[in-house]
């Protein structure tokens, strides 16, 4: 009898060391962060997300708990209590905090704390960092304004006319290396662009964009007119005449123009003579008196002057 009862003896004492005990185990090496450590910095209004990190029990379920502290470990409130059914666990779970949770910025402890049914638990802690947001200051669009030339000029063709403008802004500074030029007869770019300008109306417009992408513009009208034809030649006929004295010779004139243009001038000839002895003049007609000498043509200030001599 008593070998029985030590034998009894024996193996109940030999259950009590084989009966399992807790086996919580959680690798809180492995919470996920984005930064992949236990702390993390957000700017208020952001929402924090982290996984616990993998844990498994012998027992079926694990209450998770999550509490948000202040630094100095005061308590602050829940974020989450959960019973976690083990057996469907995929290994971690996911939580996040949101700016209802920390209203305000300033740093901040995350408890989480693991417990089974055996019991036993086990508490890690997160470091929770809520910065103020920086608000960039409003960009401001550039300033650009031509100064050259005026809006409204005119210019001869072909002359050379020099745009000049100049753009600044109060984030980006002087920007008038930046300027692009539009509505000239060549696009070009800088502070200042020279162009030769054909007859027509022009409208030129200077535009610059700040590195933020606003862009500001101003623009002017000019235009360019025709120039008038140089006068290169003046055409007397009769060239030469050999008329007897009492006679009449009737003139006509043609001006030649640079533009390749003639316009008979005859009646805006002032028709002269130098030597009334050999011919007397009445507007172009000519009354011979003696033999020889020259006379001359001269056009008056209507168009351009110009003479001729007639022989």
């Amino acid at each position: 009898m008593k070998n029985t009862l030590k034998i009894s003896l024996f193996f109940f004492v030999l259950l009590l060391f084989l009966s399992p005990a807790s086996a919580l185990v959680w690798n809180t090496n492995k919470f996920t962060w984005s930064n992949d450590q236990k702390s993390i910095t957000i700017t208020d209004s952001e929402s924090a997300t982290f996984s616990t990190g993998a844990f498994v029990s012998d027992s079926d379920t694990v209450k998770l708990v999550v509490d948000l502290l202040l630094k100095d470990g005061t308590y602050v409130k829940n974020i989450l209590t959960k019973n976690v059914d083990v057996t469907q666990f995929t290994g971690f779970e996911k939580i996040t905090i949101e700016q209802k949770d920390y209203q305000k910025i300033g740093d901040y402890i995350i408890r989480i704390t693991l417990s089974d049914n055996f019991p036993d638990s086990k508490t890690d802690f997160l470091k929770l960092s809520v910065k103020e947001k920086v608000i960039p200051p409003k960009n401001t669009a550039p300033t650009i304004i031509i100064t050259s030339p005026t809006d409204g000029s005119s210019f001869k063709e072909n002359t050379p006319v020099t745009f000049k403008a100049t753009a600044t802004d109060i984030e980006d500074g002087d920007l008038s290396n930046k300027i692009e030029w539009s509505g000239t007869p060549n696009i070009a770019k800088g502070t200042s662009t020279t162009q030769y300008l054909s007859p027509k109306t022009y409208t030129v417009t200077a535009k610059v964009t700040d590195t933020q992408g606003l862009t500001s513009s101003a623009t002017i009208t000019v235009s360019a007119s025709q120039n008038e034809p140089v006068l290169w030649n003046i055409i007397v006929s009769p060239q030469n005449a050999i008329v007897n004295i009492g006679d009449k010779i009737i003139y006509s004139a043609k001006a030649i123009y640079s533009d390749g243009t003639s316009l008979d001038v005859t009646n805006l000839a002032d028709w002269t003579n130098t030597n009334n002895q050999i011919a007397s003049m009445n507007l172009n007609t000519a009354t011979a008196k003696s033999a020889g000498g020259p006379k001359h043509l001269h056009l008056p200030q209507k168009r351009l002057p110009a003479s001729a001599l007639l022989y």
